[in-house]
């Protein structure tokens, strides 16, 4: 199965709304820690590295842009990415110094998460820089052509028009300027 799912950003009191008719039973924290180069190099590249740490689990991400958006997540002990074997080759291949790789943003979520037959409704409030949002997500977890449409159903009982958005890193990478 592939990895559908749907985003919108909402407002507080459509958050609360929708929360309150699809009350969640589990709550996740995580904070991704975004790293480039000084001047953005990476960014300008259409590469994307970070690290997501889930309940003191971190895991590498790497996401390259290309005709089609390409993913890798590995399993890492700590936020280093100069002491995993992979990650130093897959930076070598790339010709990226890891030295030059700095911390560059950090993302704060939490996510409650509400489960039905189909898929996960998630409802996200992320921090990042100067940014704060609410933003809706339904993940497929079983087979459905109208998944969609489910989405949409679910939104509509809160009084919400589905409006697809960006996904967190790119809205994220989206406050990162340099003046090089």
């Amino acid at each position: 199965m592939k990895n559908t799912q749907y985003q919108t950003l909402v407002t507080r009191d459509e958050f609360i709304a929708l929360y309150s008719l699809y009350q969640p039973w589990e709550e996740i924290s995580q904070t991704l820690y975004y790293y480039d180069t000084l001047d953005l190099s990476l960014k300008k590249r259409g590469i994307c590295l970070y690290v997501r740490e889930i309940q003191n689990s971190f895991f590498f991400v790497f996401r390259i842009q290309t005709q089609k958006t390409r993913e890798l997540s590995l399993p890492i002990e700590e936020n280093r990415l100069d002491r995993h074997e992979k990650i130093l080759e897959l930076l070598s291949r790339l010709e990226i110094d890891p030295a030059s790789l700095k911390v560059m943003s950090i993302m704060g979520t939490v996510r409650r998460v509400y489960l039905d037959e189909f898929g996960a409704l998630q409802y996200d409030f992320n921090s990042y820089g100067e940014s704060q949002d609410y933003e809706i997500r339904y993940v497929m977890k079983k087979e459905t052509r109208d998944f969609l449409t489910r989405f949409r159903d679910k939104l509509k009982m809160a009084h919400i028009t589905y409006l697809a958005c960006a996904d967190k890193i790119d809205r994220l990478l989206a406050t990162l300027r340099t003046d090089n």
